[in-house]
C-alpha cells in the first residue's frame, strides 16, 4: 500500500512539473508574439517606435 502512495506522489509531481512547463511556455509564446499594429496595419514588436 505504501508503494502505491508513493507512486501516486510521484505522479502528481510528474503531472505539476509538465503543468508548470506548459504554462510557462505558452506565456513565453504570448509575451514575444508579434501584434498587428492598429496605426499602420502591419505586424511588429510590442514597443514598436511609432507608438
Amino acid at each position: 500500500m505504501t508503494i502505491l502512495y508513493v507512486l501516486l506522489v510521484l505522479g502528481l509531481a510528474v503531472a505539476g512539473g509538465l503543468a508548470f512547463l506548459v504554462l510557462e511556455q505558452v506565456r513565453w509564446d504570448r509575451r514575444n508574439r508579434r501584434l498587428l499594429c492598429t496605426t499602420c496595419g502591419n505586424y511588429h514588436a510590442r514597443h514598436a517606435d511609432h507608438r
